[in-house]
């Protein structure tokens, strides 16, 4: 099987045990897991579930291979965090192909995933009067017109912010995400002024 994946033009880790797979797993970071149910010292579905709740868990679909055409192996395998399950033995044209539509797939997502993300800009000042809150606004104008998505802008000083004066909009009476001491500290401590900016249309 390694020599079919890497003539196929992947990069191929192996490992001879459940335990050593994990290791190369947490170690590497794949894009694909192909493992087998029937392992020394360890069974497949617990390596699965190892694997899926380590650090690699979220970023690595795991492919399970057996011997053993059931469906409740089959169902056991996909509660322990398998994405497919492949009933050996698997004629190698069906096992390339499944691997380029998982990678495919999976670089899709990937791409999804940094657009999702977003990015967070601080912009801070030593002291006030310097200029800091018209960067702050200048900064968030243009990458709202650059972008196709939203662009937050949030002034967290309180209570001195001055971000909702320049922008021409009535603070709030008390901080976004304030809370008495009661409830414990506040997650955001303050939030003077809000602006979400969009593109216009030309």
């Amino acid at each position: 099987m390694v020599a079919l994946v890497a003539g196929a033009g992947y990069a191929v880790d192996s490992a001879a045990s459940g335990e050593a797979g994990v290791a190369v797993v947490e170690r590497e970071r794949p894009d694909i897991v192909l493992l087998d149910l029937l392992m020394p010292g360890v069974t497949g579905f617990d390596v699965c579930q190892r694997i899926r709740s380590g650090p690699a868990g979220h970023t690595t679909q795991i492919v399970i291979m057996s011997g053993v055409d059931g469906v409740d192996e089959k169902v056991k395998a996909l509660e322990m965090g398998a994405d497919d399950f492949l009933v050996k033995p698997v004629a190698p044209p069906e096992l390339v192909a499944r691997i380029k539509a998982m990678l495919s797939r999976a670089e899709v997502l990937r791409q999804q995933g940094a657009r999702t993300n977003g990015r967070l800009v601080a912009v801070a000042g030593a002291k006030g009067g310097i200029g800091t809150s018209r960067v702050a606004v200048n900064l968030a104008a243009a990458q709202g017109m650059r972008q196709a998505d939203s662009s937050a802008l949030a002034d967290l000083a309180v209570p001195v912010g001055t971000l909702g004066i320049m922008l021409g909009r009535r603070s709030p009476k008390r901080g976004c995400g304030a809370s008495s001491s009661r409830m414990g500290p506040p997650v955001l401590t303050a939030c003077r002024a809000i602006c979400c900016a969009r593109p216009t249309s030309r």
